[in-house]
């Protein structure tokens, strides 16, 4: 939500504040530059009131600016909490209705509101007072101009006979110029006043954009990676991780495990046990702790990012699919792809019956492909993968959403139809990993056994346990 709110509401501000800059904050300094000249040609002392003037000004703005500044702070972080909480309910409307929470969602979203508009309010409160101060500062300067202008005209001027004088340093029609060119000095403050208080309230949203902007990726190219990979093989030498170097306990723990070209592999264990956490280093979404990680070959860290992830093609549990038709989310996996090759992908995946229709690869597919089943959307989400042609599948608890039958139907197909690519299965059901080539036991992030499902059967307590809960009566 935090993103989301840097991404929309804090450029909107970023975006009127440079069009504000853009209009007057070139145009207010000429006029100031060009006025306090002219004022200091024709006033000559006069003028130089202005040089004590406008950094009095210029504190008092100053002060303002920093006073508001740590309530327009409060506001964004407030921003997340708003949209965190618009976040939540939109993607969990049927959860909140189905435990009758919507009065307490209700009065969540209208403390994260009103929260935002009363530091909004306190920030505005302060901000406000920039108007009546300028206008303060053009009349004082105004009075103190006439009166100054007074002494000095008093002072000068010379008598030379009855109705008979001569101007001396300062005539009125030089003080009229004078206090015309005040004028324009004090609105070109005005308008650059203007500018900065736009500023004062977008420049937590510009910290905030920069923030983001100049977050470096910690996961880059080699300086001389390779670009192809050679097969699917997968070895895991003695390989650890965690998600923070600071962390104390590691996600997954000396992994040891080869891999194939073509293999088909299970992997099961407990919630937590790292499965995922284990394959996404084969993508190289993050990077190993320690231990080392090849894929065809080489070091993962070898390859050029785009080409290992590339050749790996992860099927989650809950899928995504885009605003559109068919075909056009089927071209996610390969641009190129033809009608043909697109049908034989949905073949593989069991999921034709989406194309049966008069619409065909054309039938339309809402946002999220809410017009789709959970077991179709899974589906359509394989065929995809299939299409991208990777050295690897790893299909992460993919099938969740589908029968048995169906799932059953899935893995003969990838089989049979890719025997070259490898396939790496994530499942909670021991039947839809059952013909693995291998199947791997994780427990607590660390291998607790590796072997076929007779092998396990016969010796993994692990393993017999879930087998047991899964085909006893009233299991799975």
């Amino acid at each position: 939500s935090s993103l989301v709110t840097r991404m929309t509401t804090d450029v909107g501000h970023a975006q009127r504040s440079f069009g504000m800059v853009l209009r007057i904050f070139i145009r207010a300094p000429l006029i100031l530059l060009f006025s306090a000249t002219m004022a200091f040609i024709t006033g000559g002392r006069l003028a130089w009131l202005f040089v004590v003037i406008i950094p009095i000004i210029g504190f008092f703005f100053w002060f303002i600016a920093r006073a508001a500044m740590k309530y327009f702070k409060r506001v964004f972080k407030r921003y997340d909490a708003l949209n965190e909480s618009i976040q939540e309910n939109v993607s969990g409307m049927r959860v909140v209705k189905s435990f009758v929470r919507e009065d307490y969602e209700k009065e969540k979203f209208a403390k994260a509101s009103h929260a935002v508009a009363d530091d909004f309010i306190k920030a505005e409160k302060i901000v406000v007072l920039i108007n009546p101060m300028m206008n303060t500062a053009i009349h004082a300067v105004y009075l103190l101009c006439l009166y100054f202008a007074s002494i000095i005209i008093f002072k000068t001027v010379k008598v030379l006979g009855p109705n008979q004088w001569a101007w001396g340093e300062l005539s009125i029609p030089q003080m009229s110029a004078v206090l015309t060119y005040g004028i324009q000095i004090l609105m070109s403050i005005m308008m650059i006043t203007m500018v900065i208080t736009m500023l004062v309230m977008s420049i937590e949203s510009i910290r905030r954009i920069s923030e983001v902007l100049d977050e470096e990726p910690t996961i880059v190219n080699p300086e001389d990676p390779l670009f192809s990979v050679k097969d699917g093989a997968v070895v895991f030498n003695n390989v650890s991780f965690k998600y923070k170097k600071e962390a104390e306990r590691f996600a997954v723990k000396n992994i040891n495990l080869k891999i194939k070209p073509g293999e088909f592999v299970g992997i099961i264990g407990s919630t937590g046990a790292g499965k995922t956490t284990l394959v996404n280093l084969i993508s190289r979404l993050y990077d190993v702790s320690e231990g080392s990680l090849l894929v065809g070959g080489h070091s993962v860290d070898a390859y050029d990012l785009k080409t290992i992830r590339d050749a790996v093609a992860v099927v989650l549990q809950k899928n995504y699919l885009f605003s559109g038709t068919i075909r056009s989310n089927m071209l996610w996996g390969d641009q190129n792809a033809t009608d043909e090759q697109i049908i034989r992908a949905l073949e593989i995946a069991q999921v034709t019956e989406v194309i049966a229709g008069k619409e065909g690869l054309d039938r339309v597919v809402e946002q999220g492909g809410a017009n789709y089943s959970g077991g179709q959307k899974q589906r359509l989400c394989i065929a995809r993968a299939i299409l991208k042609k990777p050295r690897i599948l790893i299909l992460d608890d993919s099938t969740s959403a589908v029968d048995t039958k169906t799932d059953k139907s899935i893995r003969k197909a990838l089989k049979e139809d890719l025997s070259g690519m490898t396939k790496i299965v994530i499942a909670q059901r021991i039947s839809s990993i059952e013909s693995a080539d291998q199947i791997i036991v994780l427990d607590n992030g660390e291998i607790n056994a590796v072997g076929t499902h007779k092998e396990l059967l016969d010796s993994n307590e692990i393993y017999q346990e879930v087998y047991v809960s899964q085909t006893q009566k009233g299991g799975h």
